[in-house]
C-alpha cells in the first residue's frame, strides 16, 4: 500500500477503515491537514502565504447507515481573519517567494485592466520585493485591513 494514500487514524472515528477510505478522499491534504496549528503558513486563495489563527475540523456523518465520522475538511482562519478551506482553496504546502511572484506576474497578464495587480507585477519586474522571506505581502500591498492585522498600525 502506498504510504501517502494510508489514511490517518485520527481522520475517523467509530468507522473501519475500509469504510472510512471509501468516504474520505484527498488523502494526503487531510494527513497534512492534521498536523497544522496555529502560526502556521498556507497559501491561500489569495495568491500569497498567510498565517493561521484557527484551523477548524469538518466532521461528517458515515453514509444513509450514519456509522462513525470522519473530517472531509479543514476551515482555516487565517490572522487577518479570512476564513479557507484546505481542500479547495489551499495549497499543500506553501509557495516559495519565486512561485508567488511569477503568478502575479502571470496575473498581470490576464488581468490588464486591475491597477492593483499591475502595481504588485511592476515591483517584481523592478527587481524589488512585494512579498516578505515567507511568501507573505510587503506592508505597502496589503489591503487597509490586513495591514492594521498584521502589522498592529
Amino acid at each position: 500500500m502506498n504510504s501517502k494514500k494510508l489514511i490517518d487514524r485520527r481522520l475517523f472515528r467509530n468507522m473501519p477503515r475500509r469504510l472510512a477510505k471509501k468516504y474520505i478522499t484527498r488523502v494526503t491534504k487531510l494527513n497534512f491537514g492534521l498536523d497544522l496549528k496555529s502560526g502556521d503558513l498556507v497559501s491561500t486563495c489569495k495568491g500569497f502565504n498567510e498565517r493561521i489563527a484557527k484551523i477548524i475540523p469538518c466532521w461528517g456523518g458515515g453514509g444513509r447507515l450514519r456509522r462513525g465520522r470522519y473530517i472531509y475538511n479543514f476551515e482555516i482562519i487565517t490572522e487577518c481573519g479570512h476564513s479557507c478551506s484546505l481542500i479547495h482553496c489551499c495549497t499543500v504546502p506553501t509557495e516559495t517567494r519565486e512561485a508567488i511572484n511569477q503568478y502575479w506576474v502571470e496575473l498581470s497578464e490576464v488581468y490588464p485592466e486591475n491597477e492593483w495587480i499591475q502595481r504588485v507585477a511592476e515591483i517584481i519586474h523592478s527587481g524589488e520585493q512585494a512579498f516578505d522571506e515567507d511568501g507573505q505581502p510587503m506592508k505597502e500591498f496589503c489591503s487597509e485591513h490586513d495591514r492594521k492585522i498584521r502589522f498592529k498600525l
